[in-house]
């Protein structure tokens, strides 16, 4: 097994990573894999459930004849029978 070594660095909040590949996390900053920016704009979920966009306003989800719903803003939480 190859060694793993995990670094942290308290002055610039960076976490460093390195195994088969280098990890570099630093918080506001962004994530790194071998130094390539990956996107932090990615949706909340994608599944068989539904797609969710980042902070959505508003967040409805249906499976097997049933829905539940969130307004995040007008506090709002329903669910039940779809129709």
């Amino acid at each position: 097994m190859k060694a793993r070594e995990i670094e942290f660095n308290e002055t610039t909040k960076m976490l460093v990573y390195k195994g088969n590949y280098l990890y570099k996390v630093a918080y506001g900053k962004g994530f790194t894999v071998d130094g390539e920016q990956l996107p932090m704009e990615y949706p909340r979920l994608i599944s068989p459930y539904g797609r969710i966009p980042r902070k959505p306003e508003e967040v409805r989800i249906e499976w097997e004849g049933h829905y539940l719903y969130h307004n995040f803003d007008k506090l709002i939480r329903e669910h039940g029978p779809v129709g």
